[in-house]
């Protein structure tokens, strides 16, 4: 990917966004405007999806790139957390004591335009390689946090957790019911640990 950048914010889970890849040899690079969207449940996991919005006013065509259609993507992200006993034999834990994750990961893209087979393959296989750049990043920001990156995944959980609450909250009042809002995050809080 070449770049990428925030066009607008709809609700603090779903956002319009450009992205640019380069091209390769003699093909034309792509863009994409795409909304993105996101939502997590109550055991943990998170559903985020996006696919194609034609933005012109916000994301008008460039010259010199082909602008591609994403048809839909998607991730579920889910903690893997050891049962009983299987905590002190280290299955569904990592090395440092923090809690797996399970990413599922599905797309179809029309990229437009007439690509050779062997630039396809190439593409193709670059493509699930995007989640170890989102680990990158994220790694480069924890290690840049304020008290290291131990500190930085605490304080995203509980913020996270924080706005869980506050959201389930506010839904659990519309409805009438009580005490939901404790439930959910102590299972967050239970299901979630800090690596040392």
């Amino acid at each position: 990917m070449k770049s990428t950048r925030l066009l607008k914010t709809y609700d603090e889970r779903t956002t319009l966004r450009y992205l640019e890849y380069k091209g390769l040899a003699f093909v034309s690079g792509r863009d994409f405007c795409n909304v993105h969207h996101w939502r997590r449940t109550k055991n943990g996991t998170i559903l985020a999806v996006a696919y194609a919005e034609e933005r012109l006013d916000l994301c008008p065509t460039i010259s010199g790139l082909v602008r591609g259609e994403l048809v839909i993507a998607g991730y579920v992200i889910e903690p893997i957390h050891g049962e009983e006993g299987e905590e002190e034999a280290g299955v569904g834990v990592g090395n440092s004591g923090a809690v797996r994750t399970k990413v599922t990961y599905v797309v179809k893209t029309d990229i437009k335009g007439s690509i050779p087979g062997w630039i396809m393959k190439i593409k193709s296989k670059e493509q699930p390689m995007q989640l170890l750049e989102m680990k990158n990043m994220l790694d480069e920001e924890a290690n840049a946090y304020p008290g290291g990156k131990k500190k930085f995944i605490f304080d995203k959980i509980n913020e996270f957790i924080m706005e869980e609450g506050e959201e389930e909250g506010e839904e659990g009042a519309a409805k009438g019911e009580e005490g939901e809002v404790g439930e959910a995050r102590g299972e967050v809080v239970e299901g979630t640990r800090v690596p040392e």
